[in-house]
């Protein structure tokens, strides 16, 4: 939610002025990564001794944001009882609000860091577990094989379009806003509200930059 629309920025002037200033990239990169270390502490609320935030701790937190791995390698050594495509099914019944349907499944990371992470889940923490921990779950090795096949075949349409409809307006437009959503399915899986939240919300933006940018540029023409 952060970085997305600092890489829009980044597309666009990159898109305008053709040219990509990797000095400026880096360090902004750095920062960051930094930032997200921080901010991963101060956002869940651990302090050092003194009531600080230690630069070692920072550091140390910046490699944590590696959990999902972590987090797949328990799920392949200690599998979970799970019905074929129960996460799938789950998802169906998310829409329903859940003062009127109490006993809703909650999603599939919730209901594995329940079960991995305890610790977690009772301090309402939520950790994700990978696209390939849901597939494994839900389908199998088959489900790694064959959903990582059709992922993969996705996003290889998804970079031909850009290049073939490139000059098009409205994808000039769409582009910026998922090209990080391959990343966001593979490491918070592919029922996950948030990221599909954020997807259903960005496409009336998207449009309405696009209507305002053929609007203007149909003026001056």
């Amino acid at each position: 939610m952060i970085i997305i629309p600092l890489l829009i920025l980044f597309f666009y002037k990159y898109k305008i002025m053709g040219k990509v200033d990797w000095t400026r990239i880096l360090i902004f990169s750095l920062i960051l990564i930094v930032f997200s270390g921080w901010y991963g502490m101060f956002r869940d609320g651990v302090t050092s001794d003194n009531n600080t935030i230690a630069v070692a701790d920072v550091l140390g937190n910046i490699l944590n944001r590696y959990v999902q791995f972590d987090n797949f390698i328990r799920v392949v050594r200690e599998p979970v009882d799970y019905s074929f495509g129960q996460s799938f099914v789950d998802f169906l019944s998310s829409p329903i609000p859940r003062s009127i349907y109490p006993d809703k499944p909650y999603n599939f990371n919730s209901q594995m860091t329940q079960f991995y992470h305890p610790e977690q889940a009772e301090r309402f923490l939520v950790t994700d577990f990978t696209m390939l921990s849901e597939l494994l779950l839900n389908f199998g090795i088959g489900g790694i094989v064959i959903g990582g096949f059709i992922f993969g075949r996705l996003i290889s349409y998804f970079n031909y379009a850009y290049n073939y409809f490139k000059t098009d307006n409205l994808f000039l437009f769409w582009y910026p806003f998922f090209m990080l959503k391959p990343m966001s399915y593979l490491y918070g899986g592919l029922i996950n509200s948030t990221v599909n939240m954020m997807v259903l919300l960005e496409i009336p933006i998207l449009i309405g930059l696009w209507l305002i940018y053929t609007r203007r540029k149909f003026n001056y023409e």
